[in-house]
């Protein structure tokens, strides 16, 4: 039991970042600057933008749909591929930065990996 319990806490406490994480990123460019930090070499560096594109980019390879937009990336699609993307896209559109980040997320993946069917 106190194993158990011990596993509960160290599990608690490594999630409590990523809640922070989360957090920090409210809008487009919020997650841009999270984003710019990315260094594929460093699996710490950018570590919240890894976590929230690859969060919604499993949500949206699922088949759902995220604010009425889906996306369809290929099975094989890396997570390095669709940060990249969301990167590229969101240097494309300064404009719409100001919108949540979710938002631009769903949109730039959407772009990226539109669906065919």
């Amino acid at each position: 039991m106190k194993a158990r319990l011990t596993l509960v806490m160290l599990a608690m406490a490594a999630l409590l970042p990523m809640a922070a994480v989360a957090q920090t990123i409210g809008d487009g460019h919020s997650l841009k600057k999270r984003c710019a930090t990315v260094q594929w070499t460093s699996p710490s560096a950018g570590l919240g933008c890894r976590g929230y594109i690859g969060a919604v980019l499993d949500v949206l390879a699922d088949g759902n749909a995220l604010y009425g937009r889906r996306a369809c990336p290929p099975s094989n699609t890396k997570r390095e591929a669709a940060i990249k993307a969301v990167r590229d896209w969101l240097e494309r559109h300064p404009d719409l930065l100001g919108n949540k980040a979710s938002v631009v997320t769903v949109r730039a993946l959407a772009e990226t990996y539109p669906c065919t069917k």
